[in-house]
C-alpha cells in the first residue's frame, strides 16, 4: 500500500514537470514567427544598383534612385523604365516565400540579380520552376526558397524590358517638330501644325497626324551594337532628337534608332512609315496645305472694321452681345474646306481678319478679290463661295445680338390693335375681344409669335405704317410692360415694325394677321 502511493505521486511529479517543459516549448513557438521575407530587413527604397547576370548574355545594370533610373549594358547607355523597375522594388518588399530547402532544389541558375544598398550587395538567384504548380525556386544565400511565379518573373524582367522603348509618347502634344528633307530643314509649329520653312503654310490634319502617328508608334524591339560608317539616315527632332537608319547591324531585318532615351533596333514597318511621312512634305503645296481658313478653336478675331471678336468664354464684339447665329455661321466658314487655287500675282488685299488661336499662335487672314482668301504669306489661296466670303467680311455690327426683347409668348396677356383689345382668357388659345366681334384665335397666336423675340434690322427708308400694336406682358413677378410698335408693310410680301428706336424686319404672315385682326 505504501509502495503504491509513493509511485502515484512519483507519477504526478513527472506528469507536472512533461506539462511545464511541453509549455514553455509552445511559449517558445509562439513568441519566435518564421520571417518569410525574401531579404528580411531590406529597405527596397535604399537600392542605388540592380544588376542582371544572365551569362552569357551581357549583363545589365540599373542605377539610380526614386523616378530617376538610367541602363547600362555593353549596347550603350540609355533611360531605364522606371515603372518596371519599381514593379522590381515593390516586388522586393512585398513578397514571401513559401517553402525553404537545400540550394541544390533550385536547380540551374538562369539568372542573378544583385542589389546594393550603401556598401551592402545582396543576391537573389532565379532558380528552375516546380513542375505542375505556379511556382519557382529562388537562391538566396544558403538556401533555395520556393516563390509564387510572378515573383520571379517580376524579379528577372527581360532587359529590354528594363529601358524606355518609345522615345515620343504623344507626337502631337509637342510643341515644335523639325526634319530634314531634300528641300531643306522643315519646321512644324503650334496646334493646329503650320509649317515655318522652307515654305510657309497650314499643314492639312492628314499630313500632320501621319507624322505624328508614324513617331509615336517609334519601339525598340532589339538591343544591338551601333551601327558604322555612313549610310542613309532620316534626322527628325520632335522635342529629342532622333536619327534612324533602314538597317540594324545586328539584325538586317530591322532598322535602327538612335535617341537620347536610348540606341536600338526598330521594326522595317516603322522606319518606313518615318520615311513616308516625312516624303509627304516634298510634294506640292497643293497636297500639302490645309484647305479650310482656319479649322481650330479661337480666342479672338480682329474683324475687318477693326472690332474684336472675343470668343473664350462669353462671346462678345466690340463689348457686346453677340448674335450667336451670326457667329457660328462665320465659324462655320473657316471651317469649311474650299478650292485651293494659286493667286494672282502680287494681289490687292482688300480686308484683313486678325485671328488669336487657342494655344497661342497668331494667324492674318487676307480677304482679297473674287472670293479669294488666303492666310498671309502663303503660296495659295482658297475660292470661297460669295455667301461664304460675305460673312467673312462682315462688321461688328453684323455680328451683335439684334434681339430686341425676349418675352414668353404665354406672358403677353394683351394686343392692341390701333382700337381693338384682345385679352388673354384663363386657358391657353382663349381670347376675348373689346369692343366684340368675331376673330381667329390662330391670327392671335401669329402676332404674339412674330412679336415675342423680334430682331432689330437696319433702317427702312420707305415704311407705309398701317397700324399701332402695343403688347402688354404680365410676368409672375413686377409690374407689367408694355411694347408699343407701328407695323406696314415695306412691299408686295414684306412686313416691317418700328419703335421710337429701331426697327425690325417681321413675317409677312405677321401683318396679314394684323389687318385681319384690325377690322
Amino acid at each position: 500500500m505504501i509502495s503504491t502511493r509513493r509511485g502515484l505521486l512519483i507519477l504526478g511529479a513527472i506528469t507536472i514537470l512533461l506539462s511545464v517543459l511541453l509549455g514553455r516549448e509552445l511559449r517558445r513557438a509562439r513568441v519566435e514567427p518564421v520571417d518569410r521575407a525574401l531579404l528580411p530587413g531590406l529597405d527596397p527604397e535604399r537600392i542605388t544598383e540592380l544588376v542582371w547576370d544572365r551569362s552569357p548574355l551581357p549583363e545589365v545594370k540599373v542605377t539610380g534612385t526614386g523616378t530617376s533610373w538610367t541602363w547600362t549594358s555593353t549596347s550603350g547607355t540609355a533611360r531605364a523604365e522606371a515603372r518596371v523597375v519599381r514593379e522590381v522594388l515593390s516586388t522586393l518588399r512585398a513578397a514571401r516565400w513559401h517553402r525553404r530547402a537545400e540550394v541544390a532544389a533550385a536547380g540551374k541558375l538562369h539568372s542573378q540579380l544583385s542589389l546594393t544598398v550603401g556598401t551592402t550587395a545582396r543576391v537573389i538567384g532565379i532558380g528552375a520552376p516546380l513542375p505542375g504548380t505556379e511556382q519557382t525556386w529562388i537562391v538566396i544565400g544558403d538556401h533555395a526558397l520556393l516563390v509564387d511565379a510572378w515573383v520571379a518573373r517580376a524579379l528577372d524582367p527581360e532587359p529590354l524590358a528594363l529601358r524606355v522603348r518609345r522615345p515620343i509618347d504623344d507626337a502631337s502634344a509637342v510643341p515644335v517638330i523639325t526634319f530634314l528633307t531634300s528641300d531643306g530643314l522643315v519646321r512644324l509649329e503650334g496646334i493646329p501644325r503650320r509649317q515655318l520653312s522652307p515654305r510657309i503654310l497650314l499643314v492639312r490634319p492628314g499630313v500632320v497626324s501621319q507624322l505624328e502617328h508614324a513617331l509615336a508608334q517609334l519601339e525598340l524591339v532589339r538591343l544591338s551594337r551601333a551601327p558604322q560608317g555612313d549610310g542613309p539616315v532620316l534626322e527628325v527632332n520632335p522635342g529629342r532628337e532622333l536619327r534612324l537608319r533602314p538597317v540594324c547591324p545586328d539584325d538586317p531585318a530591322l532598322a535602327w534608332l538612335s535617341s537620347d532615351v536610348g540606341d536600338g533596333c526598330i521594326t522595317r514597318e516603322a522606319y518606313a512609315n518615318v520615311a513616308t511621312a516625312l516624303h509627304a512634305f516634298e510634294g506640292p503645296a497643293e497636297d500639302v496645305i490645309e484647305p479650310r481658313p482656319l479649322p481650330a478653336e479661337l480666342d479672338a478675331i480682329v474683324l475687318v472694321d477693326g472690332n474684336k471678336l472675343e470668343l473664350a468664354g462669353r462671346p462678345l464684339v466690340g463689348g457686346k452681345a453677340v448674335d450667336p447665329t451670326a457667329v457660328a455661321e462665320l465659324l462655320a466658314v473657316l471651317s469649311a474646306p474650299a478650292e485651293v487655287v494659286v493667286p494672282p500675282v502680287n494681289p490687292k488685299v482688300l480686308g484683313h481678319l486678325r485671328i488669336a488661336v487657342r494655344g497661342g499662335a497668331a494667324i492674318t487672314l487676307e480677304l482679297l478679290g473674287g472670293n479669294l482668301v488666303r492666310r498671309e504669306l502663303e503660296p495659295l489661296a482658297l475660292r470661297l463661295s460669295p455667301g461664304a466670303y460675305a460673312r467673312l467680311n462682315r462688321p461688328a455690327a453684323e455680328l451683335e445680338d439684334r434681339t430686341l426683347w425676349t418675352e414668353e409668348p404665354t406672358a403677353i396677356t394683351a394686343i392692341q390693335i390701333d382700337a381693338t383689345t384682345y385679352a388673354r382668357g384663363a386657358v391657353i388659345g382663349e381670347w376675348t375681344r373689346t369692343p366684340p366681334g368675331p376673330f381667329v384665335a390662330a391670327q392671335l397666336e401669329a402676332v404674339v409669335a412674330g412679336l415675342a423675340s423680334p430682331r432689330s434690322a437696319p433702317p427702312i427708308a420707305a415704311f407705309a405704317r398701317a397700324h399701332q400694336v402695343t403688347l402688354t406682358v404680365t410676368n409672375p413677378t413686377g409690374a407689367p410692360i408694355q411694347h408699343v410698335l407701328a407695323i406696314g408693310r415695306t412691299g408686295a410680301r414684306r412686313c416691317a415694325a418700328t419703335t421710337s428706336e429701331v426697327t425690325m424686319i417681321l413675317l409677312g404672315a405677321v401683318c396679314d394677321a394684323v389687318d385681319a385682326l384690325a377690322r
